[in-house]
C-alpha cells in the first residue's frame, strides 16, 4: 500500500472520529443541562433582598423602586429608617419605621390594629379602614395588615401597612399611592409587604 493511500485512509478515519465525537457531545444530556443551568444563573431577580440584622428586619423591594437618601427619608418623617420611591413617580413610596417599646412584651393584635389606624386618623381625620387581617411576619411573630383610604390635599390616597411587634420593638412598613395609580403598583406593594419579616 503506497504512502498516499495510507495518508488518505488515516484522514478519513480521523474525520469520522471527530464527527462522532461532535455528535456525542451535542446529544449528551449533561451538556444540555449545564447549558440550561448557565442560562438560569444569568437570569436576574426583579427585586432586591434586604436583610438588616441590626434592626431585625428582612424584606424584598421591587427594582421598580429606588432607595431614597437619608435626607429625603428624613423630610418625610425623621422616624423612618428606610424609604423607597417609585422610579417614575415620587408620589408613590414605601417606608419602614421602628420604635422601641416603653414596656416590652406581647401586645394584642387588635390593639396594634387600632393603634396604627388611630395614628393615621390623627393626621387624616377622614381616614377609613377598608380591610384588616392577621399576617405571619416570620420568626414566630404575627402582625397586622391594614388598607386605609384618606384624603390629602383633595387627592384620595391609599395606604397599605404591615405592623408587627417582636417583644422589644414595633416595626411598621407601609406603601402610599394616589388611589388612581394604585393598580400600577399593586404587585410591587404586595412584594414588599408580603416579604416583611421581623426577627
Amino acid at each position: 500500500m503506497n504512502k498516499n493511500r495510507l495518508i488518505m485512509i488515516g484522514g478519513c478515519v480521523g474525520g469520522f472520529i471527530l464527527a462522532c465525537s461532535f455528535l456525542i457531545f451535542q446529544e449528551n444530556p449533561r451538556n444540555k443541562l449545564e447549558e440550561k443551568v448557565d442560562v438560569t444563573k444569568q437570569q436576574e431577580k426583579n427585586y432586591f433582598e434586604i436583610n438588616d440584622d441590626v434592626l431585625g428586619v428582612k424584606f424584598h423591594l421591587s427594582k421598580n423602586f429606588y432607595h431614597l437618601t437619608a435626607q429625603a427619608v428624613s423630610v418625610k418623617n425623621p422616624d423612618f429608617i428606610y424609604g423607597f420611591s417609585a422610579k417614575d413617580d415620587m408620589d408613590v413610596y414605601c417606608v419602614i419605621s421602628q420604635d422601641k417599646m416603653e414596656q416590652p412584651g406581647a401586645v394584642k393584635l387588635e390593639y396594634l390594629r387600632d393603634g396604627v389606624y388611630n395614628q393615621i386618623r390623627k393626621k387624616y381625620p377622614d381616614a377609613k379602614l377598608e380591610s384588616y387581617e392577621v399576617v405571619n411576619l416570620g420568626w414566630s411573630n404575627n402582625g397586622v395588615r391594614l388598607i386605609v383610604n384618606y384624603t390629602d390635599n383633595a387627592i384620595t390616597m391609599v395606604q397599605w401597612e404591615v405592623a408587627g411587634i417582636n417583644g422589644e420593638s414595633a416595626t411598621f412598613a407601609f406603601c402610599n399611592s394616589p388611589k388612581t395609580k394604585l393598580n400600577l403598583y399593586k404587585e410591587d406593594f404586595n412584594l414588599f409587604l408580603d416579604s416583611i419579616e421581623v426577627k
